[in-house]
């Protein structure tokens, strides 16, 4: 949220989306089901290698998402990730 203050002292309009919130069950998933250790695999690459594979419980775990920031907007700060979109 810190960024978020930053970008609009510097711009006048500034929006912003946050996702990967109940979405991080995937790497929970690759600690504890798949037995994957962080370590020797990085997560982020085997999603994309594992798109196929993964598409439906992304999606649903995006949809709970999108239903629980919609519901509890406070909820977008905990978010893993954010996309950021400003302009003067």
């Amino acid at each position: 949220m810190k960024e978020i203050k930053l970008f609009k002292k510097y711009f006048s309009n500034v929006e912003y989306d946050a996702f990967w919130l109940f979405t991080n069950l995937i790497f929970v998933k690759y600690y504890f089901i798949d037995k994957i250790n962080p370590n020797e695999e990085r997560y982020w690459k085997k999603i994309i290698n594992d798109a196929k594979n993964i598409e439906k419980l992304y999606y649903k775990c995006e949809k709970i998402d999108n239903i629980l920031k919609k519901i509890f907007p406070f909820l977008r700060r905990y978010c893993w990730n954010i996309a950021i979109i400003s302009y003067k």
